[in-house]
């Protein structure tokens, strides 16, 4: 099998742009380092508004004043952002954090519902923002 593609073009502008498109896209560990920032920001920002839409707030934030999973910090504190050439994450290694991501049965004999309060979301602004990285770095800010 033969992984060579090959496009013909008869425009020596839109041949100097796949050209640079390559090239560029060869190492793109500068755009996920940089992506893997923006999802840190927004899952940050994330638990500061209590979930973009708002979680259902808990029992202990009511009963307490506090705020929806921030009880002890432990589990913001946690989110770490990571990158390589080829991928950008954002995540936590704690236990109960996919609990509180996808709801579900908690507590002794699971008598406990916890709903989901997806905080590892990514907003649509922030995906505008991975767009513009994107395009910056694959195109140096030029629009086809």
């Amino acid at each position: 099998m033969n992984d060579l593609i090959q496009i013909n073009v008869g425009s020596s502008a839109v041949s100097g742009l796949l050209g640079r498109l390559a090239a560029q896209g060869a190492d793109m560990s500068a755009a996920f380092r940089e992506i893997a920032g923006v999802m840190a920001d927004s899952v940050e920002e994330n638990f500061a508004r209590e979930g973009r839409p708002p979680w259902n707030r808990s029992i202990r934030a009511e009963r307490e004043g506090g705020k929806t999973l921030q009880d002890s910090g432990r589990l913001a504190a946690s989110i770490n952002a990571r990158s390589s050439s080829e991928s950008a994450a954002v995540g936590t290694n704690l236990i109960y954090a996919a609990i509180h991501q996808f709801g579900g049965q908690a507590g002794r004999n699971k008598r406990v519902t916890i709903p989901p309060r997806p905080f590892l979301a990514i907003q649509d602004e922030e995906m505008g923002e991975v767009m513009d990285i994107i395009n910056r770095h694959l195109l140096g800010g030029e629009h086809v």
